[in-house]
């Protein structure tokens, strides 16, 4: 649901590229960190700004590197409207405009179409975060670590900042990437998750009657409940 509401709305896709999903929109230039005192920081630029008339990294750092010095209008899209900017370049040939940038593919479709690229996005994601898991337990059972990427509580409270300062399509992003994690998280067979349940059900099934006694079971969830929050 959050996806097709994303790809309704306008959203850059996670892990697919818009070749996958067979769709043909341009890239676009967006602002993910402005350095304060810099040229785009006077200009007022700020994070989640579109620039317009750039279609990659390179095209924009080849437009201020060449104009060092000058003075530029820049023409960004801000929350539905569009701004133009006047920005006075610095001389530094590594940052003459002072932001940090990514690009961005944001496909904007009908809402039949777009639950169609949610589906195999969806897919997708769930590709990605298998494997993820795959090497996360590989990492604990073989090297006892945890894999990279791994983040608790006040990490989610970081990346949801910067999805915010992003815009609301990138807030939409994150909710559904982490709703998805915990949907496989949840039906792992551990104790304590639904997918735990699942395993003694399933082994009640196979064995014919009750394997466990209700009491350990229960005893055995409350452990794995436990040791999970820890």
């Amino acid at each position: 649901l959050l996806l097709w509401i994303g790809f309704t709305v306008g959203m850059p896709p996670l892990v697919s590229t818009p070749s996958e999903l067979h769709v043909s929109v341009p890239s676009q230039v967006l602002v993910t960190a402005v350095q304060p005192n810099s040229a785009a920081a006077q200009a007022g630029l700020v994070v989640g700004d579109v620039i317009d008339g750039f279609e990659s990294a390179t095209d924009i750092q080849s437009f201020t590197r060449a104009r060092r010095g000058e003075q530029v209008s820049l023409v960004v899209h801000r929350g539905g409207e569009s701004l133009t900017l006047q920005a006075t370049l610095g001389v530094d040939a590594t940052a003459p405009l002072g932001i940090g940038i990514a690009e961005a593919t944001v496909i904007k479709v009908n809402p039949l179409t777009a639950l169609r690229l949610a589906v195999i996005e969806t897919g997708r994601m769930i590709g990605a975060m298998g494997s993820f898991l795959k090497d996360l337990a590989v990492g604990l059972f073989t090297s006892a670590r945890l894999a990279e990427g791994v983040t608790g509580p006040v990490g989610i409270y970081q990346v949801t900042g910067q999805a915010v300062q992003l815009g609301f399509v990138y807030v939409i992003q994150l909710a559904a990437m982490i709703s998805l994690n915990l949907a496989m998280i949840n039906l792992l067979p551990i104790p304590g998750l639904d997918g735990g349940r699942a395993a003694f059900v399933l082994l009640e099934a196979i064995v014919g009657r009750r394997a466990i006694h209700e009491h350990h079971e229960a005893l055995i969830h409350a452990i794995g409940f436990w040791v999970l929050i820890l």
